[in-house]
């Protein structure tokens, strides 16, 4: 299992609101540090599905730095961003599933150190967030997306397969 931007928000939309698709998830992570972004629908299957690398300028399909932005932006913005417009996409029930599963993809990613930082906010290690009890949505969400703008998407290919046939299990587990 490997954590990049593709795994991440694939189970954010397993999580999200059934009128929630993967172009509104991508577009809506990446305008917490890009306000001009921009996604088209073969642009987010493909970062969904781990084929692309993330935005960095202009190209046929997105419009967006994600990458420089990302790695420049206030945190604790994008953290209220993520308050305000990732967490209503995510269907109530499934927020802290969401969480969870997200939390355990890191645990599994065999390529993580302990002590790397692997969400930026609060600047827990890997260590930190597979012990931390009290995690707040918004921020730990917020935090692993950062960390995964410098993460080569593509390094998730063979995990999305498994996402999707192991899913029910991750998400249930909590």
């Amino acid at each position: 299992m490997r954590l990049c931007f593709g795994t991440y928000a694939k189970i954010l939309l397993l999580c999200a609101s059934k009128d929630v698709g993967n172009q509104d998830i991508a577009l809506a992570l990446f305008r917490s540090v890009d306000k001009s972004s921009l996604m088209t629908a073969p642009a987010a299957t493909g970062l969904f599905n781990c084929a692309n690398g993330l935005p960095n300028g202009r190209g046929a399909n997105s419009l967006g730095n994600i990458n420089e932005k990302a790695r420049y932006c206030d945190p604790n913005l994008v953290s209220s961003y993520f308050a305000s417009t990732i967490i209503p996409l995510i269907s109530p029930n499934k927020c802290l599933q969401a969480v969870y599963a997200v939390r355990r993809l890191i645990g599994e990613d065999k390529s993580i150190r302990n002590d790397t930082v692997v969400q930026r906010i609060s600047k827990f290690t890997k260590k930190d967030v597979l012990g931390e009890d009290n995690i707040s949505p918004p921020e730990f969400l917020a935090g692993v997306f950062l960390y995964t703008t410098f993460i080569d998407n593509r390094v998730g290919t063979n995990t999305i397969a498994f996402l999707c046939l192991s899913i029910h299990g991750l998400l249930s587990d909590h």
